[in-house]
């Protein structure tokens, strides 16, 4: 009956089915790739860009767990810039553009090198008998037999493009679509939502005036979003900023009756964090200069992709957009921007933590169709899903991350335990526990975690473990470390326009000092301080000695954190005495939703770290109970 046997099966080759696959084929099971076109392998159809606030961070942690989306960046960067610095040490990230060609090039490179069976083939149906998933059948009529499938179609679901008045069926980038899964996946009760997003328009960067614009230079120097290899200085290029005008905003409101938002021939549901130009106006329309951000979409091609500019309205008024701004005045576009509407499968509810959905054994989703948005979040989620999908071929347990463990902890836990009107987007804002679950310490977090499930391999665990040690020792080394206020210690002190001493100190507290980074301690007491393996390394503990106390607190609410999701609220529980004591976002959350444990709360979309530090003493400690409600103990 079955034409081949695989263990899994992985639908799509974007960057969640690129995970999944190679994390699959790492793992010893067999696995085959599904897409409509080889050529299309890591196709990015959006932004050429990879990384920035939360999102960088995702691919650190991919990297971290042996995932191939920071090799892939690192073949095809353009340039790679150094985010959030003026926010200190523990917020910094990185953000790389990619030549989108070479980025397709290398996804289907690796994974052909690593042995991954690729068919040019759609998928129509997934078999699946008595809640468990069989096989699956092909549009050329084949049948293949696996006991997994990791459903990661990004937007290419019933998707439809939206262009000012014109609607037709079409994925992204115009690319062929699937208009037959759903309505069979539909039959085994599987919830079904529409979402949609947009892009902007590509111009030919031989009619862009980059003279009027402010360069956006990339860095050198430092570590790539792949462990241990550095940034070339010579390949990289610059990016550039430009913004839109007053009468860019008056030519967008002349002609708002043209947008697929006012004409209502669209979803609502866009991306919030990612608006198009025309929504800007209509919710901010005093607001003339908008930022855009002017991107190579590659070194071998002239189109430039105009980040910021987003919109779906008909091609004459984009014209128009384009004249209403100095720099882009002459600019000739070489594809419209346009909007794609597609199916999501909401994961609240519906999917576990593991991403195997609840009533189909064997069947997990990734990537947008989880309502996701972005290629990193996409891609994390193709991971895990891989992960755990080899894991439970072998009866194993599968792997759940925690919030304080991880990102991409944050993210699955966010999707799966809240409802989202709208495409989700990983903010760093919504990580609790940014200070140690910052981009430096992805690997020591996550590898060990990898290495233990045989996603990497021994001599990638053993250079992370000896880099953990030897920032350990060092941080180590310098709290020991005493320096007596000698005349000289205080002429160098002096020297660097630092406080003198008046008595013996460590060299974690002068580094501690504002003016002070581990190069200049280094270079003032080099018979004392390490000359160390990397930058990184330095940068590690510096950070570690500098933001100490910090780590500790939120190590500490982490702790607590813990403790309070295996506590149980009293039955009956009147949360209205706590009125005035927790945000009315989160009394309001609380009152509507009855939570029986610490574990619900902390679950909750709308009740926020302070609220959980208060409600954790709140019901561990008696007297603080006692205190806040104003009664005795023989009335509580």
């Amino acid at each position: 009956m079955f034409d081949d046997k695989y263990d899994v099966v992985v639908i799509g080759a974007g960057h969640a089915g690129i995970e999944a696959a190679a994390v699959v084929k790492r793992m010893g099971k067999k696995v085959c790739l599904f897409t409509f076109d080889l050529d299309t392998i890591g196709l990015t159809p959006c932004n050429p860009a990879v990384g920035g606030p939360g999102k960088g961070h995702l691919v650190f942690e991919i990297d971290a767990m042996g995932g191939v989306m920071g090799e892939l960046v690192h073949r095809s960067y353009t340039q790679i810039r150094v985010l959030m610095t003026s926010r200190g040490n523990t917020a910094r990230v990185l953000r790389a553009q990619i030549d989108k060609k070479m980025y397709q090039l290398e996804a289907r490179k690796i994974l052909e090198e690593m042995g991954v069976d690729v068919k040019q083939d759609e998928v129509v149906e997934i078999v699946i008998e008595k809640g468990r998933v069989k096989g699956v059948k092909t549009a050329l009529g084949k049948l293949y037999s696996c006991e997994k499938v990791i459903l990661t179609a990004g937007t290419y679901l019933d998707a439809e493009i939206v262009l000012g008045f014109k609607k037709w069926r079409a994925g992204p980038s115009n690319h062929m679509a699937s208009y037959a899964l759903t309505k069979r996946l539909l039959k085994h009760g599987v919830e079904v939502t529409r979402f949609q997003t947009a892009t902007p328009m590509r111009v030919d960067g031989r009619t862009i005036d980059f003279q009027l614009m402010k360069p956006l230079m990339p860095d050198v120097g430092i570590t790539s979003f792949k462990f241990g290899k550095k940034v070339d200085k010579i390949r990289q290029v610059p990016s550039y900023l430009t913004y839109t005008t007053k009468e860019t905003v008056e030519v967008i409101k002349q002609h708002l009756s043209t947008s697929p938002i006012v004409i209502g021939n669209i979803a609502e549901a866009g991306p919030r964090f990612c608006p198009s130009i025309d929504r800007k106006v209509i919710n901010f329309p005093e607001k003339p200069d908008h930022q855009i951000f002017v991107e190579p979409e590659g070194f071998n091609t002239v189109e430039w992709y105009l980040q910021g500019l987003t919109t779906s309205m008909p091609p004459y008024v984009q014209h128009k957009i384009l004249e209403s701004i100095p720099s882009l005045k002459r600019a000739r576009i070489t594809r419209y921007g346009y909007a794609i509407e597609y199916n999501v499968f909401p994961p609240f509810k519906q999917l576990k933590p593991t991403l195997e959905h609840i009533n189909v054994k064997g069947l997990y989703f990734a990537g947008q169709i989880n309502g996701t948005s972005g290629y990193e979040e996409a891609a994390a989620q193709g991971l895990i899903a891989g992960i755990n999908a080899a894991l439970s071929l072998d009866g194993g347990k599968e792997l759940v991350l925690s919030r304080s463990s991880s990102y991409i902890g944050v993210l699955i836990d966010d999707i799966t335990t809240k409802s989202f009107t709208e495409p989700y987007r990983l903010y760093t804002s919504r990580v609790e526990y940014r200070m140690i679950l910052r981009a430096s310490t992805a690997y020591f977090r996550l590898t060990p975690i990898a290495y233990r499930l045989g996603v990497v391999d021994r001599k990638f665990y053993e250079e992370v473990e000896r880099l953990r040690k030897e920032i350990q020792r060092t941080v180590e080394l310098l709290k020991l470390k005493k320096i007596a206020p000698t005349k000289k210690v205080n002429e160098k002190l002096k020297e660097v326009g630092s406080t003198a001493l008046s008595k013996k100190v460590s060299l974690a507290e002068i580094l501690k000092r504002p003016e002070f980074n581990y190069s200049l301690l280094k270079r003032l007491f080099p018979e004392y301080v390490p000359e160390l393996s990397s930058p990184d390394a330095e940068f590690e503990v510096e950070t570690e000695i500098k933001y100490e106390a910090y780590i500790k607190r939120q190590l500490s609410r982490v702790w607590k954190r813990e403790k309070f999701e295996k506590f149980e609220v009293p039955e009956g529980f009147d949360w209205n005495l706590l009125r005035g004591k927790i945000s009315a976002e989160a009394l309001d959350e609380l009152i509507r939703t009855s939570p029986s444990s610490g574990k619900e709360i902390a679950r909750l979309a709308r009740v926020s770290e302070e609220d959980l530090v208060f409600l954790y003493q709140f019901f561990r400690d008696k007297k603080f109970r006692l205190r806040i409600l104003g009664m005795k103990a023989e009335e509580l």
